[in-house]
């Protein structure tokens, strides 16, 4: 073999490559592109509320919660207002909560409160559930070890990084006490009460913040 014909041979070998790993990265943006339609369409979009509905037991009708991530739910409260919800389905207690809140807004005409299911991040200790952990830390327990939890179910008011008021009604129940028993139509109305109390709290905040902002900007004009 020639040393031109084995020149020819390294080119068309180095040329097979380069064309194999263009068509690869071809394939890998492709499949980015699809994967970024599929979780960005009003059908995926709208799918989120029935997941959690059918989790819940709720009707998904009229069930009010917006599914968020970690990150999401981070940034919320350091720069947004709202009601996040975190809990699991895999507890009745849970279940009962998220029933009942659902419940409280829409006597209260609160549109939307952003759920996260925080089991996972929590059981890893990840370090975005830490940093989720410094935000709140001044309205979580301890656990035995002293150091600060996030139990569930757990519930924020937030403002501009502000927890404005927060409720965990039931994340330490561990004895056999059943959900029916717990959950007597007098402590249900005491727990309504309660959280009707925080959202108009969080209103009125909310309120006060757009008048002075009105103000604000007539002055300068």
């Amino acid at each position: 073999m020639t040393f031109k014909t084995k020149y020819v041979k390294i080119i068309v070998v180095l040329e097979m490559k380069r064309i194999k790993i263009i068509g690869i990265i071809i394939f890998a943006v492709i499949g980015a592109l699809l994967i970024y339609n599929h979780f960005n369409t009003e059908e995926f979009k709208n799918s989120l509320p029935n997941k959690i509905s059918k989790a819940y037991g709720l009707d998904s009708k009229t069930v009010v919660y917006e599914s968020a991530n970690i990150d999401e739910i981070i940034n919320i409260i350091a720069n947004k207002y709202g009601i996040i919800f975190m809990c699991t389905p895999e507890t009745k207690w849970c279940k009962k909560y998220a029933e009942l809140l659902n419940e409280v807004a829409i006597e209260k005409d609160v549109d939307k409160i952003y759920y996260l299911n925080i089991k996972n991040e929590r059981s890893m200790n990840t370090n975005k559930y830490q940093k989720l952990v410094n935000q709140l830390e001044d309205v979580l327990f301890t656990d035995d070890t002293g150091n600060k939890r996030i139990y569930m179910p757990e519930v924020v008011f937030v403002r501009d990084g502000k927890i404005i008021a927060h409720d965990n009604e039931t994340s330490f129940i561990t004895n056999d006490q059943t959900v029916s028993d717990y959950w007597t139509q007098e402590n249900i109305n005491k727990f309504k009460v309660k959280l009707y109390e925080y959202i108009d709290l969080l209103n009125t905040i909310e309120e006060n913040n757009e008048t002075t902002d009105n103000s604000t900007l007539e002055s300068e004009e």
